[in-house]
């Protein structure tokens, strides 16, 4: 006889069985009684019993998330294996900063990037802005590289191609940390 393969006996099968238990067959009613045997057999702790009550597929939402926390394996993954910001910063501040890095006297901002310095300029790198609905702020995501965000804090916005020190300092406009506008 052949053996199955590991993910299709550890992982897909166990899967596909609870699919099919919360799901069920068209016209058939949910076996949460075997979902809950399962779980036990599987020593996975049960979701919450309110969340038994719900719509089946916010049910195989909630027992796919006891069966599979991707939460603690992502964070436990990042601590793991992704250096501290402290410490990497110090070899990418060159790649993400086109003024010196070396030099506090030369360029505080970068020196302060380079340190991850909560002290210095705030230097913080927007990946996505949204707006807020029926108001001209937005909400910016994204991460710091010196200084603090402070609720409430005027920011200036600069665009793609700004070099410090030459002309046109901002080429956007200033804007609540948090939720102001832009």
């Amino acid at each position: 006889a052949r053996l199955k393969r590991a993910m299709a006996a550890f992982a897909l099968k166990p899967v596909h069985a609870f699919s099919r238990k919360i799901m069920g067959i068209q016209g058939t009613a949910v076996d949460i009684a075997g979902v809950w045997r399962r779980l036990e057999a599987l020593h996975v702790p049960p979701p919450p019993a309110a969340d038994m009550e719900l719509p089946s597929k916010k049910v195989l939402k909630s027992v796919m998330s006891a069966l599979m926390p991707a939460a603690d394996a992502v964070i436990t993954m990042v601590r793991r294996y992704l250096p501290s910001p402290a410490e990497a910063q110090r070899y990418r501040a060159a790649k993400v900063y086109a003024g010196r890095v070396d030099d506090a006297e030369a360029d505080a901002t970068g020196a302060a990037i380079a340190r991850c310095d909560p002290d210095g300029p705030l230097s913080f790198y927007v990946a996505k802005l949204v707006q807020i609905p029926k108001t001209k702020g937005f909400f910016a995501f994204g991460r710091v590289f010196s200084g603090t965000v402070r609720a409430g804090q005027k920011v200036r916005v600069l665009l793609p191609g700004y070099v410090p020190g030459g002309e046109g300092e901002a080429a956007g406009g200033a804007g609540g940390a948090g939720g102001g506008g832009g």
